[in-house]
């Protein structure tokens, strides 16, 4: 007769011990473990989203959809945040009285926000959140959603952040100063992998630019220094050759908010494409040029009208041809047909021709030369 296997001795042991009422009272109760962790880690993870973001847990529940959307919009966007919740406060509030935010927008970079007061420029007072000074809509009604209202900035942001350099000693016989900064002239660009807008021929576009008159740093067109009133805060030493930029704020040395308000304080003509980092142009000096270059016919204002705002000078270009990349075509195939044609043509990848290239680099010159004449 055959002897059951050790295998299936051990079966029969576990299925008599199943059928004890302390072995069914003993799974019960790890199986109600296991639920409470996984209970406890749902929660321990919610909490921490909210923590992590600056949002208090339970007045999320008091909060509107409206404030909501506004969370969702500006929590990781670097744009939306500094030019549609921090700026358009500035200029909803100052300098009538202190600058109204919630400590979490505080509390994302304290020493952004430090710098500014420090300087004297501005002072915030915190209010209590949810507020609804902070709905999605009523934030975009300050200047408008694409800042088209009548409405200027009140303080000019880079002014906190920039370094100029007094080069010479003031004399009493003269009673002047001169203070150098070399002009700094931009492309601003998105990245060489940017698989959705993006100028796809960008590097040979820059090259011809850096070797034209207009961004070569020298030449007849370059501004000598000049000498002004000591009530003067700035003078002029040259224009430097165009620089080639690309951020990745993960990669900065630095608080992402306070180092791109420094590289951009100081910048007085930038050239982009279509994109987030033209709100880079909030730092500018006063006065300064924004070359927009908008892919084939899509037109969007918002950069247009935030350069008026700010009193800078604003060009725009559009592309003659420009097209989506398959990768576009497949993330938007599934959205409303007027949506999926709005971003085919936002994120459209462009090539620009010799004509275009051309036509950039004579309106650089042309605010070069713009700036010879004004000092």
């Amino acid at each position: 007769m055959n002897q059951p296997s050790k295998w299936n001795r051990g079966w029969g042991l576990i299925r008599r011990l199943w059928r004890t009422p302390r072995a069914r009272a003993l799974t019960r109760l790890l199986v109600a473990l296991v639920a409470l962790c996984c209970a406890a880690a749902a929660a321990a993870l919610f909490i921490s989203h909210f923590v992590l973001h600056g949002q208090q847990p339970f007045s999320w529940l008091q909060a509107s959809a409206e404030y909501k959307q506004m969370r969702k919009v500006t929590r990781n966007n670097y744009s939306h945040f500094v030019r549609d919740l921090v700026f358009r406060s500035i200029v909803r509030d100052w300098p009538a009285r202190p600058v109204r935010l919630e400590q979490w927008m505080v509390a994302k970079e304290p020493a952004f926000f430090r710098t500014l007061e420090r300087a004297g420029n501005v002072t915030f007072e915190i209010v209590r959140e949810p507020s609804a000074l902070f709905e999605w809509k009523k934030c975009l009604d300050v200047c408008g959603a694409y800042f088209e209202k009548n409405c200027s900035a009140p303080i000019n942001l880079g002014d906190s952040f920039r370094r100029d350099v007094d080069t010479t000693t003031v004399t009493p016989a003269s009673a002047t100063t001169q203070v150098s900064r070399r002009r700094r002239i931009v492309w601003l660009s998105r990245g060489k992998d940017d698989s959705r807008r993006a100028i796809v021929n960008e590097l040979d576009v820059f090259d011809a630019l850096a070797a034209s008159t207009c961004c070569s740093g020298g030449g007849d067109d370059e501004i000598e220094i000049e000498s002004f009133n000591l009530s003067s805060t700035s003078g002029v030493d040259s224009f430097s050759a165009i620089e080639f930029l690309q951020i990745d704020a993960s990669k900065l040395e630095g608080p992402p908010l306070t180092k791109q308000a420094e590289m951009f304080s100081d910048v007085d003509i930038l050239i982009s494409l279509h994109g987030a980092g033209l709100s880079n142009m909030l730092f500018m000096p006063f006065g300064s040029f924004v070359v927009e270059i908008m892919p084939g016919a899509y037109d969007k204002p918002t950069y247009r009208g935030l350069a008026s705002c700010l009193g800078h000078r604003y060009y725009r270009l559009h592309t003659a041809t420009a097209a989506p990349s398959l990768f576009t075509r497949m993330k938007y195939a599934f959205d409303s047909a007027a949506d999926r044609d709005r971003k085919f043509r936002r994120d459209a990848q462009t090539r620009m021709q010799a004509n275009e290239t051309q036509e950039l680099a004579q309106v650089i010159l042309d605010e070069v030369q713009l700036k010879k004449r004004a000092n």
